[in-house]
């Protein structure tokens, strides 16, 4: 009998909690909401509150709000050039906003060096890609058939040229420093680059892409490259250091022809040599990373030859312009004065 009792007295209990945990607040007293996680522009927020008699909570998710944006800084990206420039940034992702006073929008050059082709009696009397890296500047030279190039290296302060062994490389449109590798790379402008040692000009590697790449620039500020497609892709890619194609934006006045390209922290700079009343004229249009028209800078080139590839030192613009075979002339781009 006194097992029977103390089982039915087991029994009432669990019945008692069960029905005691099942009443315990039929009607929640909520805190006001208390911010857990703050939203962001590229993250969502959370909330929380909790009923004071029982401990109950509830959460909610927050939508994601504008861009907060750290102070307005000076930003000389092109001195001389973009007067009063200011950037800020955003707290939380990449965005970030210009604004500038003025830009002068009619450059002049200045003359600095020359490379003299001497392989021209082989048929390589064709002048395309090149970069400045601020001791050494890079020209390739290809054939008429484009079934071979090669790369010569003119050291601006010495004279000193070497030259590379000739290789296919299609119409080797462009190339770029990557001075964390002292390398340079030169774009075929279909889907192959082609990697050479700096200082010797000796062959590395070649590379395949998944797209046609006409002009390319590395920017040492982020590890990433910057190119365009072709005269049929009017397109701008941002390519990661893998080449892996990450983002991309459609150009301002397309229907100019591409020559090279070049990029900073800030900026894309696309350059441009149309043909215009008998003469070449040279433009460099500037885009952020955003795909917004900036501007355009228009160069005054004396000689009326064409532009051929743009580098970026120091917010100093370098070009080179075909003169007359065999040589390429690489010019500093200045503001007129004042």
């Amino acid at each position: 009998m006194k097992k029977i009792l103390v089982i039915v007295f087991i029994l009432s209990a669990l019945a008692f909690t069960v029905s005691c945990a099942e009443e315990k607040c039929t009607e929640h007293l909520f805190s006001d909401w208390n911010v857990k996680t703050a939203p962001t522009c590229i993250d969502t927020g959370l909330d929380t509150r909790e009923c004071e008699k029982c401990g109950f909570f509830e959460e909610r998710t927050v939508d994601i709000v504008d861009h907060s944006f750290d102070e307005w800084y000076a930003d000389d990206v092109l001195p001389g050039i973009f007067i009063g420039h200011e950037r800020r940034d955003c707290k939380f992702c990449d965005l970030y906003e210009t604004k500038f006073e003025e830009v002068k929008t009619k450059l002049g050059v200045v003359y600095l060096t020359r490379t003299e082709n001497t392989l021209e009696s082989q048929g390589m009397n064709s002048r395309q890609g090149g970069c400045y890296n601020g001791s050494n500047y890079y020209q390739a030279f290809i054939a008429e058939d484009e079934s071979s190039s090669f790369i010569a290296k003119n050291n601006i302060k010495t004279g000193e040229v070497i030259f590379s062994e000739p290789r296919a490389m299609g119409h080797a449109n462009d190339m770029t420093y990557i001075p964390e590798l002292n390398q340079v790379l030169v774009c075929d402008s279909e889907t192959k680059v082609f990697f050479y040692d700096a200082d010797t000009l000796e062959f590395i590697k070649e590379c395949e892409l998944s797209k046609n790449i006409g002009a390319i620039s590395y920017n040492a500020h982020n590890n990433t490259y910057t190119g365009y497609g072709n005269s049929k892709d009017k397109t701008i890619y941002i390519l990661d250091e893998n080449f892996n194609f990450i983002g991309q934006f459609p150009m301002k006045e397309t229907m100019k022809t591409a020559q090279g390209i070049c990029s900073d922290a800030t900026y894309v700079y696309s350059l441009y040599t149309p043909f215009v009343d008998g003469r070449h004229e040279c433009h460099i249009i500037i885009h952020d990373y955003n795909g917004n028209y900036i501007a355009t800078l228009n160069l005054s080139l004396s000689n009326g030859y064409e532009a051929e590839n743009l580098s970026i030192i120091d917010g100093q613009f370098y070009i080179a312009v075909c003169t007359p075979n065999p040589f390429v002339t690489l010019n500093s781009v200045v503001p007129y004065p004042s």
